[in-house]
């Protein structure tokens, strides 16, 4: 998988889960076409046997993708 974001950082919870910090950059264009980008620094919580990267994938692809 070609993963259009980076995880930067993973902690252990107290309760068991996994917290995951991530950062993720994509392309703009404005209406008067001019270029940018935009990116997205977060935070998610996933349970300990979860697949992280399947998890970041999941969150992104609800709205930022």
């Amino acid at each position: 998988m070609i993963k259009p974001f980076t995880v930067t950082k993973t902690i252990v919870e107290p309760e068991g889960s996994v917290g995951v910090h991530f950062t993720s950059t994509k392309s703009i264009v404005s209406e008067s076409n001019s270029g940018g980008y935009m990116t997205l620094t977060a935070y998610i919580s996933v349970s300990p046997d979860a697949d992280i990267e399947q998890a970041v994938f999941d969150y992104l692809e609800a709205g930022w993708l």
